[in-house]
């Protein structure tokens, strides 16, 4: 849990935010924010308690406009001096796809573009997930390695247990983010991306590892 402090707003694990149950307790939200704090998201910036209520209820009214909405946490906190990053993610139950569909767009999708490529070298997942695609990728292709990042613990546990289920070998799960890993990586043939924002940082961070041959997808 992190510690409040007087000029901060902080988010612990007990905040209605995670795990959030679609009811969006804004009182209760914002009792994590102090009076003067500066909430900074990727289009706006919200001042003080009134302000952390604006953004949120803003942020359920979207979410519920999107799909029912099963859970929402937290993985990502980074807490120094006075300043709390975090990064978060939802689960829309209703925008998720099962049965046929589910198979076809995460199991059938990937092993067709590994048949039909042929991809071969080393391959690094960004924000593995549920493993798709490179776990199909992977198991109708060449690798000769294959690096699955994902920092969200639960997930990397699901990878973990799938890859040892499927004796699938020269598979590595890093529970981390892919800027933090990338210094240890060596240099790729594939990249593959899922649900993975676009920054600056980012894109800096696969150069270091991409080459002038390097595919991403």
């Amino acid at each position: 849990m992190l510690r409040p402090r007087p000029d901060v707003g902080y988010l612990h694990e007990e905040s209605p935010i995670s795990g959030w149950s679609g009811s969006g307790d804004l009182d209760r939200i914002a009792a994590d924010y102090s009076d003067n704090c500066i909430q900074v998201s990727n289009r706006q910036i919200r001042r003080g308690k009134a302000g952390v209520k604006e953004a949120f209820a803003q942020l359920f009214s979207d979410l519920s406009a999107a799909g029912e909405v099963k859970g929402l946490e937290v993985p990502v906190r980074v807490f120094e001096d006075n300043v709390l990053y975090i990064e978060w993610w939802a689960d829309l139950g209703d925008m998720r796809c099962d049965g046929v569909d589910m198979v076809r767009r995460l199991v059938v999708e990937p092993v067709w573009i590994g048949l039909q490529l042929k991809p071969q070298g080393v391959l690094a997942d960004i924000g593995s997930g549920n493993g798709s695609p490179a776990i199909p990728l992977h198991v109708v292709s060449k690798f000769r390695r294959a690096h699955l990042i994902e920092v969200r613990a639960r997930r990397a546990a699901f990878l973990r247990h799938l890859t040892t289920t499927l004796t699938l070998t020269d598979v590595i799960i890093h529970r981390v983010r892919f800027e933090e890993v990338v210094s240890e990586l060596e240099p790729v043939d594939w990249i593959s991306l899922q649900g993975v924002a676009f920054s600056g940082r980012l894109i800096d961070s696969i150069r270091k590892v991409a080459s002038a041959t390097t595919t991403m997808s």
